[in-house]
């Protein structure tokens, strides 16, 4: 006998699989780091030879960023971007990075 669902029943298992699945990608993405430049120049991508300098590094690099407070949107912005860039350093470089 073939079982027949309603169709709010058939959405309702739908939604839950695609659900499902989301927090499964989210789940697997977790146990990596990748990042993703779709700049034609790679403007946002770090260079071979830097990653390998922040992998390679044997002692702990601090930077001090003096770039906070009531600026104008502009530097808010670049407050931001440099705030990206060392949050991507230290993802190669780990705790041997601190700002």
């Amino acid at each position: 006998m073939v079982k027949r669902y309603s169709h709010r029943s058939r959405d309702l298992i739908r939604l839950g699989l695609g659900l499902a699945i989301v927090l499964l990608l989210i789940f697997i993405s977790g146990f990596g780091f990748q990042r993703i430049d779709l700049t034609e120049e790679k403007r946002h991508t770090l260079t071979p030879a830097t990653v390998e300098l922040l992998q390679d590094l044997e002692d702990i690099v601090y930077v001090k960023v003096f770039l906070t407070g009531e600026f104008p949107a502009e530097y808010k912005r670049l407050e931001r971007s440099i705030k990206e860039r060392l949050d991507e350093m230290k993802a190669y470089a780990g705790n041997r990075l601190e700002y």
